[in-house]
């Protein structure tokens, strides 16, 4: 999705992904941009990699969402999504942290939120999984 915005704003695919800033308005149009398209047309789209042209949708919304319940700015490319957000929005980082698992997945990489001032938020403790037993374990 970050290849997506950095070539429409571009004109061209960037030559380099890492630390690339994009910002939470291309992401938004990015959002607008794949939602009013069918999947012939987002395979089409200069800097989509094929393979996520059914995901881009869903993706898009997420991070779109994510972005602006977490008033984040920006996010930076690199081994992992980095989402750059003020520390008026500690309470939403923490609910955000706890429910990235299905958005990582989606991402297929890390996501860290960090908050401008402040530490980079806690990865979320591991989920109990039960057994057959009924016990829980990590």
């Amino acid at each position: 999705m970050g290849v997506v915005a950095a070539t429409a704003a571009r004109g061209t695919p960037p030559s380099e992904l890492r630390n690339l800033h994009i910002s939470a308005k291309q992401i938004h149009q990015v959002r607008k941009d794949v939602t009013s398209l069918d999947l012939e047309q987002r395979l089409a789209m200069p800097g989509l990699d094929q393979r996520r042209a059914d995901l881009i949708v869903a993706g898009a919304v997420l991070l779109d969402t994510l972005l602006r319940r977490l008033g984040a700015e920006e996010i930076t490319l690199c081994d992992a999504l980095t989402i750059h957000t003020s520390g008026d929005a500690e309470l939403e980082v923490w609910a955000a942290s706890r429910h990235l698992e299905p958005f990582e997945h989606l991402v297929g990489k890390p996501v860290r939120i960090e908050v401008a001032g402040a530490a980079p938020a806690p990865a979320p403790a591991p989920r109990a999984k039960s057994s057959r037993s009924g016990r829980a374990s990590v």
